[in-house]
């Protein structure tokens, strides 16, 4: 009889399974094969759902970035714009700051600024004029109690009235009279008048009746008969003869519109200079169409005073 070998069964019995030990091993094959499946599956299952539409928020993002840029620019026009508003306003009032010779009877603000006076004391004088007061000598500018005796020595010498009301009458008397047979004076329009008109007063040839017809074109009419002394060679003296022997018609007055014209038109008007002109119409495209006339004013395109010598050319 022969003996089995101790050896030979220990190691039979380590590579032996009963029925249960095979039925796991087989389970635990298994559950590993599905492990590894699962990690070759899964790269693909979430690549395929993290492939989403981003457009809406692409669109999104370039909406925002657009609106910040429109932000900024429109904000450094803005202080562009303002820094520009007052450096005009300073340069506007330097040049209205030089006295000029001027007529005290429909004298601008800016004329009596330009010797010192204050805005409140303009408004003294123009209360009196707006009452029916008249200046009709210079002396009678010496008498308002807010022109001082200083001021009124300063300005003596721009004022455009005569000394005395005797040399006046007797200016009128012999030199302004109807230049023809018959020594009947003659009242002239002067915003409708021809040359042949204009040389009809004595004084006043085809030279000056010309230059008066090229001046009347470029303001677009004559608001004030003081205008006369703007027309380049006009002697202070010819006016002041002329003067009671003229009428204006400020219906004939030809307009300037500050919400449509273009700045070639605005600036061949003599009051306005191109950069007046340039900020008229930048202002209407940048900003908005002006309300009103005054509005000039408000947003710093022109002084008061140079305001007062233009609205009357000015419509929207």
């Amino acid at each position: 009889m022969l003996l089995n070998n101790p050896m030979e069964e220990s190691w039979k019995d380590l590579f032996s399974f009963n029925k249960r030990e095979r039925n796991g091993i087989f389970v635990l094959c298994f559950l590993i094969f599905l492990v590894v499946l699962f990690q070759q599956i899964v790269p693909f299952m979430i690549h395929s759902q993290t492939n989403f539409d981003t457009s809406e928020l692409d669109f999104l993002y370039a909406q925002i970035r657009e609106d910040s840029i429109k932000n900024a620019t429109k904000k450094k026009e803005y202080y562009n714009k303002k820094n520009y508003a007052s450096t005009f306003k300073k340069r506007v009032k330097k040049e209205w700051s030089t006295p000029h010779k001027f007529n005290p009877n429909d004298a601008r603000v800016g004329d009596w600024l330009a010797f010192g006076l204050s805005n409140k004391q303009v408004q003294t004088i123009l209360n009196y004029l707006n009452k029916g007061g008249v200046f009709r000598i210079k002396s009678d500018v010496s008498k308002m109690y807010v022109v001082s005796e200083e001021m009124y020595t300063e300005m003596h010498a721009f004022l455009l009235l005569p000394d005395s009301l005797g040399t006046k009458n007797k200016i009128e008397k012999s030199f302004i009279q109807k230049k023809n047979t018959t020594d009947q004076i003659v009242i002239i329009e002067l915003n409708s008048a021809d040359t042949t008109q204009l040389i009809k007063l004595r004084g006043i040839g085809s030279y000056y009746a010309r230059q008066i017809i090229y001046y009347r074109d470029k303001l677009g009419g004559f608001v004030s008969i003081s205008q006369l002394y703007e027309i380049e060679r006009m002697r202070e003296e010819t006016v002041q003869k002329i003067e009671p022997f003229l009428t204006i018609d400020t219906t004939l007055i030809r307009k300037l519109h500050i919400n449509s014209d273009d700045a070639s038109v605005l600036v061949r008007h003599p009051y306005i200079t191109w950069n007046m002109a340039k900020n008229i119409q930048e202002h209407r495209q940048f900003e908005h169409k002006f309300k009103s006339i005054s509005d000039l004013v408000k947003y710093g395109l022109l002084t008061e005073e140079l305001y007062s010598k233009l609205v009357a050319y000015l419509e929207l």
